[in-house]
Formats: structure tokens, sequence, C-alpha cells
């Protein structure tokens, strides 16, 4: 997959989903079919070599890793059962305003349910790389998965313009990880981590997640979301 086409579509303001037939008539070019969803996985799309981890760790998937109380840290896992399912909290009005959030199905309990979500930090003022988190709370708001008529890619984005995934033993027990950020610039990235996208791929939400006590309090919008049908199953060769 090419980087710079990436970026570019990222860097656009990009927006609401839109049917493939329309993307087609407003983008020149080749793309990969895309389909909408009620929900997602998201994976890992790394185009420039490197040899920071053996194995590679392109077309895996996010995930989190229990690092507190109410606390998940972004990483990365190979397989597609143990992977994280999320969906695009919002209404039509917040997805045109590209403030959505991206959520992960609420935890039931009894008397109650608590939502989840994809958690960072405020880009201002920040010059290093901080943890993505999946945590309780709806989520930030701004980020959600691009593609429609300013878009041909089905991509994760949030305010940060990176994505980096990293080497590192941190932050989980002191086991290796390959732990999740966001950086706010190229030059914040460090030796030991490297730029990836994450494309969307489509899920099943799990069967009543957003029915029964406590649900209706989260006041939830979910929307659909543009994806793929099986990203590790692309061949880039054939595309723009």
């Amino acid at each position: 997959m090419h980087t710079t086409a990436l970026f570019s579509a990222f860097m656009a303001g990009l927006a609401a989903a839109s049917p493939l037939s329309l993307t087609q008539r407003q983008f020149q070019g080749n793309y990969p079919p895309r389909t909408t969803a009620d929900a997602f996985k998201l994976v890992a799309n790394i185009s420039t070599p490197s040899n920071i981890f053996d194995p590679p760790v392109n077309n895996w998937f996010l995930s989190g890793v229990h690092v507190g109380a109410g606390l998940n840290a972004a990483i990365l896992v190979p397989t597609l059962n143990t992977s994280a399912t999320f969906f695009i909290n919002g209404t039509g009005r917040d997805v045109s305003a590209q403030f959505t959030s991206i959520a992960l199905p609420p935890i039931k309990f009894q008397g109650g349910a608590t939502p989840l979500g994809l958690r960072f930090p405020p880009l201002e003022g920040q010059q290093n790389p901080v943890n993505l988190g999946l945590n309780f709370g709806p989520g930030n708001t701004g980020a959600g998965v691009v593609g429609g008529l300013r878009s041909p890619w089905a991509q994760a984005f949030t305010p940060y313009p990176y994505f980096i995934v990293c080497n590192e033993t941190q932050p989980a027990y002191g086991r290796p990880q390959h732990a999740v950020k966001v950086a706010p610039s190229a030059e914040s990235i460090p030796d030991n981590c490297v730029a990836v996208t994450f494309l969307a791929q489509c899920a099943a939400l799990p069967e009543g997640v957003f029915e029964g006590e406590g649900v209706e309090e989260l006041n939830i919008h979910h929307v659909g979301a543009p994806c793929y049908e099986d990203v590790g199953a692309i061949d880039w060769s054939r595309y723009d």
C-alpha cells in the first residue's frame, strides 16, 4: 500500500461514508472495493520496510492488554479471535464533522452497562508519542474511519497525524509487547517504532449488544462504517 496516497487522503480532511459507486466516480484511479458494516476490526498496514519486528506485524490486529483499573493499553495481536471489535459512535451530523468516536461494545453487568472507547490525550502541547488506550468511558471524539466523498480508503483517524507501533516491553507486566501509540510529528517517532496505518476490516457486533438494562443511558449513536472484507487478502500491487 502506498504511504503517500494514504497520507494525502488522511490529511485532506476526510468525512462520511458513501456508496462505492459514488466513490469510484469521485476518484481517479483504482482502489480496493469497500463495503459498510456495523462493526470492524482495525488491521495494521505498514508500507515502509522495517526490521524492527521479528516476526513482522503487518496485517496484525489492534487489541488491548490490561494495565490498571479500567485501563487497557492498545497493542497488536496476530490473530483475529483475540482482537478488539469496534464501532463508530456518533450521529450523522457527527460523521460529517469528523466528531465521532471509535467505541467498543459496552460491558454489561447486573444493574447496568459500562461504555468503552479509544482514548488519547489532547494533541495540543504534545511533543512526544503517547499510548493509545482502550479504556472505560465513551472514547475521545475526533476519531473514526474515513471513506466516502473525500477519501477512497477505509482508514482509521485521530487528531494525531501518526499512529505508530513500537517494539518494547512496557506497559504490560514486563512482557514483550507491540505497543500502539499516537505521535504528533514524524520527528517524534522513536527508533524502536514505525508509522502504521489502520485499515477497517468488516466484522459483526455481538448480538443484542445495544439492548438491555443500562445500555440506553450510555447515549450510544451507532452508525455503519466503511470497511474491507479481508485486509490481509488485498493484493496492493493491483491498486494505486
